[in-house]
């Protein structure tokens, strides 16, 4: 009987010493979960607000075509936001490509017009769209903090003596990545040798916006 309750007590011990090293496993890997902080994990981290589905911005010689996408960050403190913008599609004339370009300009506030509330940044400068760069660039600038919100907008021209009878349809889109890292408590956490102390917020979220140009001939016989 004594031997039996030597092995009952031996085999509690060994179930709570397992219980209890499960929960600091998981209190590396998820220190919010842990401290009982509350764990977004079902909310997006990144959200982009472009134009409704199907939305086609016409192009012509006259003025640019603008493009608006804010960006809203719901996990902070993020440490990087970058996009990257693609092109697909083109504009023709008799069979020759017309050249478009775009340039793509930020701003701490929602956009009027082509006028920014308060100091417009460029982030990309203008750039034929069949050209554009593989690296990402910053959305939110060089220094200071990311803050939890900021707009991009995108200005796409094309040639003011491109021919009459250019037309085409391309996409631009604008891939957009947000990373960051858990906040260490307050005092710290019990060192940890090379076990992370939490994985890193990573949001990435894409938009799109479709462009026409319609042959200025081909209008003018309409009307």
């Amino acid at each position: 009987m004594a031997s039996e309750r030597a092995k009952t007590a031996m085999l509690m011990a060994v179930l709570a010493v397992s219980a209890v090293a499960a929960v600091l496993g998981f209190a590396l890997l998820r220190p919010a979960a842990a401290l009982g902080q509350g764990v977004q994990d079902q909310a997006p981290a990144l959200v982009l607000a472009g134009d409704p589905p199907g939305t086609v911005h016409t192009l012509t010689r006259d003025s640019p075509a603008l493009w608006n996408v804010g960006v809203t960050l719901h996990r902070m403190p993020v440490s990087t936001v970058v996009g990257i913008l693609t092109a697909n599609g083109g504009v023709a004339a008799a069979d020759v490509s017309v050249p478009t370009e775009v340039e793509l300009l930020g701003c701490a506030a929602a956009w009027s017009g082509t006028t920014c509330p308060t100091a417009e940044r460029v982030i990309l400068p203008v750039t034929p769209t069949d050209a554009l760069p593989d690296g990402a660039r910053s959305l939110s600038g060089t220094s200071g903090p990311v803050p939890a919100s900021m707009w991009v907008q995108a200005r796409v021209t094309m040639p003011p003596d491109a021919r009459a009878d250019a037309s085409g349809r391309f996409e631009l889109r604008l891939t957009v990545d947000a990373t960051g890292a858990d906040e260490i408590p307050a005092g710290g956490l019990a060192p940890t040798g090379s076990s992370p102390l939490g994985p890193a917020l990573l949001g990435v979220a894409a938009v799109t916006a479709g462009f026409a140009v319609v042959g200025l001939a081909r209008r003018r016989r309409r009307g």
